[in-house]
């Protein structure tokens, strides 16, 4: 019987101190990709850039803020903006609205590349795109929300 019972405390044990170790001495989170690092596909490109090598977006496009929203604004997205906000704090980033800008169709589809279904870019400190998100899908405004908190980490 005491033998049972040393063998039902280790096994309850060990979960334990495995949780705990993970816990203090694990790190939990991922690297963002940086997209068009090579390059911009020849499927996507415009008149407005044919280089190769790392695309970076235009400075005059943003503004002083670490981290950068570009946004479509479509219908009740800009309610999951504001939730998000909330959540993660809007002191490094912020969000920018292409609707209000002038030539909005323009840097839509060839500065930002922004294709259906996506209506939301996210660019970096270094004016580098790193993802693209559908706001109105759950999945991806849970995916932007971790991917801010990691990035605004890092910068």
């Amino acid at each position: 019987m005491k033998k049972k019972s040393v063998y039902l405390f280790l096994a309850l044990l060990l979960p334990i101190l495995i949780f705990f170790f993970l816990k203090f001495f694990g790190r939990s989170e991922f690297d963002i990709p940086i997209q068009y690092e090579s390059g911009v596909p020849d499927s996507l490109r415009c008149t407005t850039y044919n280089g190769q090598g790392q695309y970076f977006l235009p400075d005059s496009l943003f503004g002083e803020k670490k981290l950068q929203l570009a946004n479509l604004f479509v219908g009740d997205e800009i309610k999951e903006v504001t939730r998000l906000k909330e959540d993660v704090g809007d002191k490094n980033w912020q969000v920018i609205f292409l609707r209000d800008m002038p030539h909005a169709e323009t840097i839509k589809d060839c500065v930002l590349f922004l294709k259906k279904p996506w209506t939301a870019v996210l660019v970096d400190n270094q004016k580098r795109i790193r993802g693209y998100y559908a706001l109105a899908h759950r999945d991806d405004l849970d995916r932007l929300k971790i991917e801010l908190t990691i990035l605004m980490k890092k910068y």
